[in-house]
């Protein structure tokens, strides 16, 4: 058996790898050979400034593994998002899938111990105000982190209005203008 999870209660989650043999007695030996701690760090970033509503945003989320094991199946959860925020797309030079039933996009390669994974998630802007996006990650049925942004949405109304200080333009000439 690889890959078996223990919650230790602290935070921390350890990972074990078995092997088993059988001998010709019918008898069971389980053999523990690898013991790991797994964990992962997640950062949540907003990249458009400023966020218009009508317009859309785009979070940069970034996952690390800070363990001591390669981990698979590393999952990234949008727990939570603020009324407004309505979930377009994403985009990353990795290689996620995305459930929506779920809200859960799963990296389909390995994450070594050390290295970060990256993906931009795109959300149409449909209220002013406060907003607020959380995503937690994890993997396998254990949730390692979470983080959260909290940011302004605007609502344009901003008008420009251009007046002619010249009366007569004439080709050639200096114009002035009032902005």
């Amino acid at each position: 058996t690889n890959n078996t999870l223990r919650d230790n209660g602290d935070g921390t989650i350890v990972m074990f790898n078995f092997k088993e043999v059988i001998v010709p007695s019918a008898t069971q030996n389980v053999f523990m050979f690898d013991m790991y701690k797994t964990n992962l760090t997640v950062k949540k970033e907003v990249i458009t400034n400023p966020v218009v509503i009508g317009k859309q945003v785009d979070f940069n989320i970034t996952v690390k593994n800070t363990g001591e094991s390669n981990l698979t199946s590393v999952w990234i959860n949008e727990t939570g998002f603020t009324k407004g925020l309505v979930y377009d797309s994403f985009k990353s030079s990795f290689n996620w899938t995305y459930n929506a039933k779920d809200k859960l996009w799963t990296l389909n390669e390995t994450l070594p111990v050390g290295k970060t994974a990256y993906i931009v998630l795109t959300f149409n802007v449909t209220e002013s105000g406060i907003m607020q996006n959380n995503v937690s990650v994890g993997f396998s049925n254990h949730t390692f982190g979470n983080d959260t942004v909290d940011f302004r949405a605007y609502v344009p109304n901003m008008t420009i209005e251009k007046v002619s200080l010249t009366p007569e333009v004439i080709v050639g000439m200096p114009a002035y203008f009032l902005i």
